[in-house]
């Protein structure tokens, strides 16, 4: 990290700190506490992204999570997969909940959030730690909550953004919501699409076959049969394709569709003590992968189906003590050229108790067993706990999780291995939050011990006389790895004013050793420090900032004997409200990103882009 931007940080912390005025009115919030969760996490670290700031990322998601949380995201290019990490866990170890429901890929245990569109949903939260008690499999290193809201209140609106960028980016989205006491409608439809042809540094090649397009539908529908009934219909289907790009050595003429769609039924009964909440709830994915794309007759393809049954029941036993039971079924199917009409069913029982014992003390206890006709899966246990005094919060938690293999690494044809048993970890977590009317900080320090981690790797003579399939030096999963992950996050947030200029300044930092037991060397691709920081102004109808990310390097290899280099990004966003005119209130904006053409790469030889630009504009009615 270089001393301009070290000293670019600092100064500008500072400056916001000595500069704070308690009797200025605040900037609109962007990060709220989310109550639901909060009720049964008391002792967790939790983040909310609001209606306000996902409407108006013109971004993608993953890149709004990259740049303002402690969250990693292995990308591998614009568009390309990218996948969040939570303090130096997997792709398929956080899991990623819509409207309550799992989504993570039955294939490969990951979600991509480039296949997500931010419009879409109404609230993200992002809950750091293990969660799988209360959210499944995967929820090791964190999980990720989209929520759709439905207000019964009289009201009709319209949403329109659209965006326009280098490279022939251009992004437009569109919602219209209506609604009465009774009843409540919300549609909305979203399309992304780019040439994607940046030039690779210093060179005069380009970003090849790496044009994309995604299209999103979206609806939500809610129905207040009478004061204790409630019936609500969510719908999200995206529909994409995208050019796999070359690397740096590698040309690609591949491409890859994808095509997935979430149903969701849910019935909410609730009554004085208790709220009960039935979900039924279907997931199609599918893709379908051609190596060449000028032979688009010869291609292979995969799709999993995805039948869930969820039942929640919220009782409040006394005014100090809350009990969360639930029950989860689901069976899976999963086809398609490597796999064989594949299914899996699995239910699952498990319970919270919430106890306020005074208003300065809360803790959470909670327990989980799942069955499965594929394999065994641990019981797990947690217990969770905040206290409050004055304007500090201490927080402590600590639970087993685990995670199931997916249908890749149990049944892909020959090389699947089916004898695998669930990933399990240990982990503990405290921290620290100060809460004050213009200025938050936290500070979490966690420690998580893994086990039976999956690792695909080469076989060797004697995996092969012991059964695996491929022959020697076919990759293979196996249950080899055990890890150490721990380390420290920092955060800080306050808003201030100068000469009338409303300004907010907000801090993440995270140090994070992620180790291979028995090498005892970082594993790959996790940063060991990540910074990212941001200042925002406004005064009148112009708004403003500026972002500064900073990742230090990653290793690419297990001995740790090559690794990508770390780099830091700055960008600038300037926005104006045109006033006056009639219930109408139009934001034009402009985005320009890596304003210092930094040459940089989070996937080794998979160079991101120099410096680029997005023209915007807001519009609601």
């Amino acid at each position: 990290m270089n001393k301009y931007t070290i000293t670019s940080i600092l100064l500008m912390t500072l400056g916001s700190l000595f500069a704070q005025n308690k009797k200025v009115e605040q900037l609109e919030e962007v990060l709220l506490p989310s109550s639901k969760l909060t009720t049964y996490s008391v002792g967790f670290k939790i983040t909310t992204f609001n209606d306000s700031i996902l409407k108006s990322n013109h971004q993608s998601l993953s890149a709004l999570l990259q740049t303002t949380s402690s969250i990693y995201f292995k990308s591998y290019g614009v568009a390309m997969l990218s996948s969040p990490s939570f303090r130096g866990t997997g792709s398929s170890h956080t899991a990623v909940l819509w409207n309550g429901i799992p989504v993570n890929s039955t294939l490969n245990g990951q979600t991509d959030f480039n296949m997500i569109n931010s419009v879409s949903i109404d609230e993200m939260t992002v809950r750091a730690g293990g969660g799988s008690i209360l959210f499944g499999s995967g929820a090791i290193g964190g999980s990720i909550h989209l929520k759709n809201k439905i207000d019964f209140k009289r009201q009709q609106s319209h949403l329109l953004s659209s965006s326009y960028g280098s490279y022939n980016t251009y992004k437009v989205n569109y919602r219209f919501k209506t609604s009465t006491n009774k009843s409540f409608a919300q549609i909305g439809f979203g399309r992304m699409s780019s040439d994607n042809d940046y030039k690779y540094w210093d060179t005069d090649d380009y970003n090849n076959n790496g044009d994309f397009f995604n299209n999103n539908l979206n609806a939500v529908v809610g129905f207040k049969l009478s004061d204790t009934h409630l019936l609500s219909l969510f719908l999200d289907g995206t529909q994409s394709e995208r050019g796999l790009s070359n690397t740096l050595t590698a040309p690609s003429e591949s491409k890859q569709d994808d095509v997935n769609y979430k149903i969701l039924l849910e019935w909410k009964y609730t009554k004085r003590r208790l709220v009960s909440t039935l979900k039924l709830a279907y997931l199609y994915d599918e893709f379908t992968y051609f190596a060449k794309r000028s032979s688009p007759n010869f291609y292979s393809e995969g799709n999993s189906k995805n039948s869930l049954l969820k039942y929640q029941l919220d009782y409040k036993l006394t005014t100090k003590i809350k009990l969360l039971s639930g029950i989860d079924l689901s069976y899976t199917k999963g086809d398609g050229d490597s796999l064989d009409g594949v299914s899996r069913r699995s239910y699952s029982l498990y319970s919270m108790l919430n106890h306020r014992v005074t208003h300065r003390f809360h803790y959470d206890v909670s327990v989980r067993k799942e069955f499965s006709n594929s394999f065994d899966i641990p019981f797990l246990m947690g217990i969770d706990a905040a206290y409050t005094r004055g304007d500090f919060v201490y927080k402590i938690n600590a639970s087993k999780n685990y995670r199931v293999p997916t249908f890749n690494d149990l049944f892909w044809n020959v090389l699947g291995n089916p004898d695998l048993k669930p990933e399990s970890s240990l982990q503990g977590e405290l921290g620290i939050a100060l809460n004050k009317k213009w200025i938050q900080a936290t500070v979490n320090t966690f420690y998580i011990s893994s086990r039976d981690l999956i690792k695909w790797s080469p076989n060797s003579s004697v995996d092969v006389e012991n059964g695996a399939g491929g022959g020697v030096g076919a990759w293979t999963p196996k249950n080899i790895d055990k890890a150490a992950n721990y380390g420290l996050e920092l955060g800080l947030k306050n808003t201030f004013s100068v000469f009338n200029v409303q300004l907010s300044s907000e801090l993440n930092y995270s140090h994070t050793i992620a180790q291979d037991i028995v090498k005892k060397k970082q594993l790959m691709y996790v940063p060991k420090n990540k910074i990212n920081y941001k200042l925002s102004a406004q005064h009148n109808s112009i708004s403003g900032s500026y972002h500064v990310l900073f990742h230090g390097k990653s290793f690419t290899t297990t001995d740790n004997s090559y690794f990508v280099p770390g780099y830091s990004l700055h960008n600038i966003s300037l926005n104006y409200t045109l006033k006056g005119l009639k219930n109408v209130q139009p934001v034009l904006g402009l985005q320009v990103n890596n304003i210092y053409n930094k040459h940089y790469a989070v996937i080794s030889y998979r160079p991101m882009p120099g410096t680029n630009y997005q023209f915007q504009i807001l519009i609601k009615i």
